[in-house]
Formats: structure tokens, C-alpha cells, sequence
């Protein structure tokens, strides 16, 4: 028997040969994502996957349609451009089996721009309009002998152009102020409204803002808050110019 042992082996090796090489065909491909939204500057990677998993060649080619609006990697790397619309394509080599991702790229969230956009002259709530009024300085409360580059102060005044009391329910809760290319945001502080003031106006004041030189026009948005409805508004002031106190 033991003559006969040497062939099997040597046949069975032969066959594990010829049947453990044979190559597995590509049938298909799939990407984890068909939609992606991305902001301006933003990366994400998409992942392809050959079908079946065992398939002999698993080489992949990506391409984007429209190179301009996001560019893709040979390693599945997206790299959102400018704002648009684009398709990333993978395409397998063996069989020429593809899979898409539409891409949507939009403009890079600016809260400060989103905020300027909603920001009026007059704020209309019921049969009562608002406006906006106020005064920043430079070195306000200085010490002696003054800096040359005092915080910067401010007074928002909200009033009620009906001459109407202004209802509790209305605050101003934040100031934004813009200068060229610079912005301060602070909250108000929480003072108590000066007696002389009258119930058509609520004030609220803002310190230790920066220093962006004299002589300088700026302008003011306040956000207003209505606690009834739990709805924000932003009022206008521009072109306020910084007085110097000292």
C-alpha cells in the first residue's frame, strides 16, 4: 500500500494547486456612502468595498466629475473645493463595476455672517416697533494717568418707538460689535436699569472691549431676546463712532 501513497499525495497536492489558484472574478462594488454634504475645506474618506469580498483584484479607481468642487484621492479621500455638486465614481479594474457618492459642497458656516443677514434696522413685534441706540468710548473709567489704549465701554439703549412700556418678557442679552475685519461679542452685564429711565427704554451696558484706535466708526448689533415666544431678533446700529474719554 505504501507504493501507492506517493502518487496520492503528489495528485492531491496538483490539485489543492490548480483549485487554491484560481482567480475569483469581481462581481460588483459598493461604497458605505451614496450622498455627501461637506463644508468648504472639509475632508472626509469613503469606503469602497469589492464584491465578493475574496475577489482576486481588489485595485479600485477613483474619480470626482467635477474636480473643481472636490477632489478624491486614490486612497477614497474627499476634499471639498467650493461650493457645488459632484460625483465621486469607484471603479473596479477587474470588470469595470462602479459605485457613486453624489457630493454636495456648501459654504463654510459663518455665525457672524449668519447673524449680520438677520439683523435689522427696525424690529416689528405685534403693534410695537424697536430700534437700537448707542454710544461706545474708549477709556470710559480710565485709571490715572489714562493708557493710551483704554478697553473699549459701551451703552445699548432698546426703545420702543410707541412710547409703550416695554414688556418683561423683551430683553437684550448680547452686543455685537464690528470693526473692519475685527468683532467684539460679549454678553451685558447684569446691572440694575438707572431710575431716570423711562419704561419705553431698556439699557444694558458692555466693558473691557478691545482697543481698535480713535477716531474709528463701528458698528452694533444687539440680540434681543423674547422669552414669551423664545425667539431671538438682532438690531442694527451702524456707523457709531468711539468717543475718546480721555
Amino acid at each position: 500500500m505504501k507504493r501507492f501513497q506517493k502518487p496520492v499525495i503528489i495528485l492531491t497536492i496538483l490539485l489543492l494547486a490548480f483549485f487554491g489558484c484560481k482567480d475569483v472574478a469581481v462581481t460588483g462594488i459598493a461604497l458605505n456612502k451614496d450622498l455627501l454634504t461637506l463644508e468648504i475645506g472639509e475632508t472626509e474618506r469613503l469606503v469602497a468595498t469589492v464584491l465578493p469580498e475574496n475577489a482576486t483584484n481588489q485595485t479600485i479607481l477613483w474619480t470626482s466629475t467635477d474636480m473643481l468642487v472636490a477632489t478624491i484621492t486614490q486612497a477614497g479621500t474627499v476634499s471639498a473645493l467650493t461650493q457645488g455638486e459632484t460625483t465621486i465614481v469607484a471603479t473596479t479594474v477587474d470588470g469595470n463595476f462602479t459605485a457613486s457618492c453624489k457630493v454636495n459642497v456648501k459654504e463654510k458656516f459663518d455665525p457672524i455672517k449668519e447673524i449680520k443677514a438677520k439683523a435689522v434696522d427696525t424690529l416689528v413685534l405685534g403693534e410695537n416697533s424697536f430700534v437700537l441706540d448707542a454710544d461706545l468710548w474708549n477709556n470710559l473709567m480710565p485709571s490715572f494717568p489714562p493708557p493710551p489704549d483704554g478697553p473699549l465701554c459701551s451703552i445699548n439703549w432698546l426703545i420702543c418707538t410707541n412710547f409703550v412700556t416695554i414688556p418683561h418678557h423683551i430683553d437684550m442679552v448680547k452686543q455685537y460689535v464690528f470693526f473692519e475685519n475685527f468683532f467684539w461679542i460679549t454678553e451685558y452685564r447684569n446691572t440694575p436699569p438707572p431710575p431716570y429711565l423711562p419704561p419705553y427704554k431698556i439699557e444694558k451696558t458692555s466693558r473691557n472691549g478691545p482697543f481698535w484706535g480713535k477716531n474709528i466708526y463701528v458698528d452694533v448689533i444687539s440680540q434681543i431676546h423674547d422669552a414669551k415666544s423664545n425667539k431671538d431678533y438682532f438690531l442694527w446700529k451702524k456707523n457709531v463712532f468711539v468717543e475718546n474719554a480721555y
